[in-house]
């Protein structure tokens, strides 16, 4: 194994057999994965993220390629071989993509050899909308990644300062310490409540704390986030599913959207979203929700029911969602 200081673990996305030298800073690592980790670079997974293919990486997943395989020399997972691949122009096409493995059961604060998450890469690369989609994916926003930001933003600082502290202390913290208030601002931005920390379940979590409501709550809102992680993934078939069995709310928003830092933070709906991000078939089977405040500024959403006759505003149905 060729391992050379101040050299970029770019050169991960090199084609097999060739290490070179990239301008970016942020990395200090090259790595032969043609070698050492076969399982790893020949699969249809690492084919995906390096074509840059969210729909073959879907169709990968859906043909049995596991989301678990680690490259075995440096603790790779899938996941650090995406924020590796992204960069500032291609960011947006690989968001889909974090949603596809997190659905998957990927561990999303799987950590490479110096200790160092999918999450503190993207923050230290300034890949703000992968950060975001990492952190309502579940990955715990650990205090150190605040000075990697610090160190590396530059004139998007603010920007990823600010969304990186609106998810703090993280879904797993708010429920080890009973936090239903924290939780349920945490759930609102559409973060996972089906995730595992630590080889544990959110909701086995939750339990052991002995707070009953907290425990309704996340069993309340399982569904719902599922739903919203489907539609953030563009996975239509798993969408259908839950809007077919799942005790699901069609008209949750996503409260932590706002178009750029400069403008307020405005809730934006499943359909809107899925518009959002290109997502056209899920688009035509989602409905249209409007929303208006209350005297004590909560959100009131409704549906337009002439944008799709089958679905009644607030109608829900009744199944459960299979657990990780």
């Amino acid at each position: 194994m060729r391992h050379e200081k101040k050299c970029d673990v770019g050169t991960l996305m090199l084609p097999p057999k060739h290490n070179r030298q990239m301008s970016k800073q942020h990395m200090t690592e090259t790595f032969e994965l043609d070698i050492h980790a076969p399982n790893f670079h020949q699969s249809s997974i690492y084919k995906a993220i390096k074509e840059k293919d969210p729909h073959g990486l879907s169709s990968a997943i859906r043909g049995g390629c596991s989301v678990h395989t680690v490259e075995d020399e440096f603790q790779l997972t899938y996941l650090h071989l995406l924020v590796f691949t992204a960069d500032g122009t291609t960011e947006r096409t690989f968001i889909p993509m974090v949603y596809s493995l997190s659905n998957s059961g990927i561990r999303i604060d799987a950590m490479d050899y110096r200790g160092r998450t999918a999450l503190y890469h993207a923050a230290e690369k300034g890949l703000h909308d992968i950060m975001l989609a990492l952190l309502r994916c579940g990955a715990v926003p650990e205090d150190e990644i605040v000075e990697v930001i610090r160190a590396n933003g530059g004139p998007f600082e603010y920007e990823l300062m600010s969304t990186f502290l609106k998810f703090k202390p993280g879904i797993s913290m708010a429920v080890q310490k009973g936090d239903l208030k924290t939780t349920q601002r945490l759930v609102s931005y559409w973060v996972r409540v089906n995730s595992k920390h630590d080889g544990k379940h959110l909701l086995e979590i939750a339990k052991e704390t002995k707070n009953a409501e907290l425990c309704q709550f996340l069993e309340s809102k399982l569904t719902t986030t599922e739903l919203a992680h489907a539609v953030l993934a563009g996975d239509i078939k798993l969408a259908q599913k839950l809007l077919r069995f799942g005790n699901c709310d069609i008209n949750t928003m996503d409260m932590a959207y706002r178009e750029n830092y400069l403008k307020a933070y405005t809730p934006r709906s499943l359909r809107d979203t899925a518009q959002d991000l290109g997502h056209i078939d899920l688009v035509r089977i989602l409905p249209v929700v409007n929303y208006s405040k209350d005297g004590d500024d909560n959100i009131i959403s409704r549906n337009n029911e002439d944008a799709h006759p089958n679905m009644k505003p607030g109608t829900t149905t009744s199944a459960a969602c299979i657990l990780l």
